[in-house]
């Protein structure tokens, strides 16, 4: 102890454990990680490029800040065999889902990406793109301005479309 009062402890590597000593709390190693562990489970480790998380992270908000921010979803060891989705829940409720954004794949390497929105309690595709087909809107396409547009491809599409307040 200190003259503030402090515990100061001088340690090459601390491990923080139960009275009898079979459940681990915290374990720190010197230039290395910090661990936090739930009932003898690890949950959270600082790493050099950042942390890890252990299991699901809940938070009341998710802010990043950076110049260039990027969200990285992996599921499993191959992301592109796996399923991955970004839900967007109201009034701090998790019960409904009121917009989504979903990552599938699509016949093993070619994903597609799902715009999703709840309509009438239904959660309804809004929007697709597919590595092999494209865009595909499921409802109205309104561009911003008004210009002229080729919508679609050469085989499913329309050329030459004015948007004149087109809805």
């Amino acid at each position: 102890e200190d003259s503030y009062g402090y515990l100061n402890i001088k340690s090459n590597a601390l491990e923080l454990r139960s009275h009898t000593g079979s459940e681990l709390y915290i374990k720190n190693t010197l230039n290395g990680a910090v661990e936090l562990y739930y009932d003898n489970t690890k949950k959270f480790e600082t790493q050099s490029t950042g942390t890890q998380t252990y299991g699901t992270h809940q938070s009341s908000k998710l802010k990043v800040n950076a110049v260039n921010a990027d969200l990285d979803l992996t599921s499993g060891q191959n992301s592109f065999t796996r399923y991955g989705s970004i839900n967007h829940y109201h009034n701090n409720s998790t019960s409904t889902i009121h917009n989504q954004i979903k990552f599938t794949p699509r016949n093993g390497s070619n994903g597609r990406i799902y715009f999703k929105n709840l309509v009438s309690g239904t959660l309804e595709t809004k929007l697709l793109i597919d590595a092999v087909d494209g865009l595909q809107a499921y409802d109205h396409f309104e561009p911003a301005t008004d210009d002229t547009y080729n919508l679609g491809s050469a085989s499913k599409g329309f050329a030459n479309v004015y948007a004149d307040n087109l809805h």
